[in-house]
């Protein structure tokens, strides 16, 4: 008779069958008839209970209930029903063919000689199956979490390559380590962090340096720049003014003799200095002989002939061009004025130098240098509340612990830490302090800390 998809509920009473056997029945009124055990695969298709019940038995389409003591037709009925790659290769006597994606028994006509050793992909195998789907790894190497690993029965945690072992495995250690111990994650010497030369400021909260600042600092050095150099500058033109000054006064000795005035002398002219002042007389006597007789016969013809007072001036340039200048712009003509203005021109001019220098030096300091807040962070996030709970067991109800801190510094000097200590509360009442001991923080480095914490809640609040 042929079965069709259906599901039998069979009263089996009085009688016990094992578990794993195989029961059929054509109808509800008929006697169940008992086959051997057929293969493993078998249990894919129906199961009995171990003792008086009710069995149920599930019964694929177009299988014939009289052959369904052939073990060979049941495995292959039972590979067939799988639908995915991976349930599979994960039942024993299976294998996946290619040519036509679905799943035979080894070695059957119907399937390949050899099967794929791995399913192609995830693309491929996106259909959904009955089977239920695999299990996690629920094994003690699949647990990449110290915490989750030390709250197995079975499982530790390794120091040697920080990994979850089972417990006894020639693979792992003889003890685990405790996940809380300090001594495993804290840094005997500060670590040093690379740091740049001039961090830029950062628009946060946690940082001293923000953009704003940094702008104003900038605009503070370009404007004491741009203030000296105009200071530099006015000392300059004063300079120039006084040299002009000694310049055009020079026609007197006194001025002359007391402020070292060295006119232009020719070669033909005596060297000595008496000399040269004598030259220098007789030659501005010339040049304003000369413009007076220019300007006399310019009054003259203007009252005659109504004399142009442009072409008075292109005659006096000519005449001028003519003659030899008074000054000379050879190298040999030094304009000396007094020693003292000379020292104090110098003098302004080191000190715009050196207050330039300042500035510069300043500014590229306070970016470098800017105080910055240190950062801190726990080495682990939770507490050994164990070891808490068994101190407060005593009639002190006090427990004391440390914690691991980690202070990063990012300035380039040493930070000391002193005088580090807070309290804890809870519901506004006080249950505990804690205390950092007065270390230096190094520049630029990582350096931990033990940070001693004490709860003392009374007995109605440990309660």
């Amino acid at each position: 008779m042929r079965g069709i998809l259906s599901i039998i509920f069979l009263s089996v009473l009085g009688e016990q069958y094992v578990h794993g056997s195989g029961v059929i029945a054509d109808n509800a009124g008929e006697e169940p008839a008992q086959h051997d055990p057929p293969s493993s695969s078998l249990s894919l298709l129906g199961a009995t209970d171990n003792k008086q019940g009710e069995g149920i038995i599930i019964i694929k389409d177009e299988v014939h209930a009289d052959n369904i003591g052939d073990n060979q037709m049941m495995q292959s009925i039972a590979c067939a029903y799988h639908e995915s790659c991976d349930s599979c290769l994960g039942t024993f006597g299976c294998h996946w063919c290619e040519f036509d994606s679905m799943c035979h028994v080894q070695g059957s006509v119907y399937g390949c000689i050899a099967g794929a050793a791995s399913c192609p992909g995830a693309a491929d195998n996106t259909s959904s199956s009955d089977v239920p789907e695999e299990p996690e790894d629920k094994s003690c190497f699949g647990i990449t979490s110290c915490n989750e690993c030390s709250a197995t029965y079975s499982c530790h945690w390794c120091e040697f390559d920080n990994a979850c072992h089972l417990k006894g495995s020639l693979y792992g250690c003889l003890s685990g380590v405790s996940c809380y111990s300090n001594d495993r994650c804290e840094r005997k010497t500060p670590e040093p962090v690379p740091v740049a030369l001039f961090p830029l400021p950062e628009s946060t909260e946690e940082v001293i340096f923000t953009w704003p600042e940094f702008i104003i600092l900038i605009v503070l050095s370009c404007a004491s720049l741009m203030g000296i150099t105009c200071l530099f500058c006015a000392a300059g033109v004063g300079k120039d003014f006084y040299d002009d000054f000694t310049v055009l006064t020079g026609a007197s000795q006194d001025l002359m003799e007391g402020h070292r005035f060295e006119p232009y002398v020719p070669d033909t002219l005596p060297s000595k200095k008496s000399g040269n002042v004598s030259a220098a007389k007789d030659r501005f006597s010339e040049m304003t002989s000369l413009i007076n007789d220019e300007r006399r016969r310019y009054i003259n013809d203007e009252e005659e002939e109504g004399y142009d007072y442009d072409l008075l001036l292109k005659n006096a340039d000519e005449a001028l061009a003519a003659q030899e200048p008074l000054l000379s712009n050879d190298k040999r003509v030094r304009k000396k004025g007094s020693w003292r203005v000379d020292c104090l021109f110098n003098s302004c001019r080191l000190c715009y130098l050196f207050t330039a220098g300042f500035i510069v030096l300043t500014a590229l300091a306070i970016v470098s240098f800017y105080p910055q807040y240190p950062a801190y962070n726990v080495c682990s996030n939770q507490l050994d509340w164990k070891s808490i709970a068994d101190g407060m067991t005593s009639l002190k109800m006090q427990a004391s612990f440390q914690i691991l801190i980690s202070i990063y510094n990012p300035n380039k000097f040493d930070a000391l830490l002193d005088m580090g200590a807070g309290s804890f509360k809870h519901d506004g009442v006080h249950v505990g302090t804690f205390e950092i001991p007065s270390e230096s923080a190094k520049a630029m480095s990582i350096t931990d800390y033990l940070v001693t914490v004490t709860l003392t809640p009374d007995e109605w609040q440990a309660l």
